[in-house]
């Protein structure tokens, strides 16, 4: 699976890194810390999965990525 991993905090970034790197049916293809990463990183990638916090720089950033 593809997974990658959206937040604005660096911090939560690397802990779900830190979480699923060594899973064996895991491969992080990208992490993003705002909507236009975000954005970039997942036409680039076609991740299976995509963790996305749903508010980044503003309330309805994450909402308007899923868009």
């Amino acid at each position: 699976m593809k997974l990658a991993i959206c937040d604005d905090s660096e911090i939560i970034c690397e802990y779900y890194r830190s979480l699923f790197e060594n899973a064996e049916d895991v491969e992080i293809v990208g992490i993003a810390y705002n909507g236009d990463e975000c954005i970039d990183l997942v036409r680039r990638t076609a991740p299976d999965v995509l963790m996305l916090d749903i508010q980044m720089r503003t309330d309805d950033e994450g909402l308007t990525i899923i868009e």
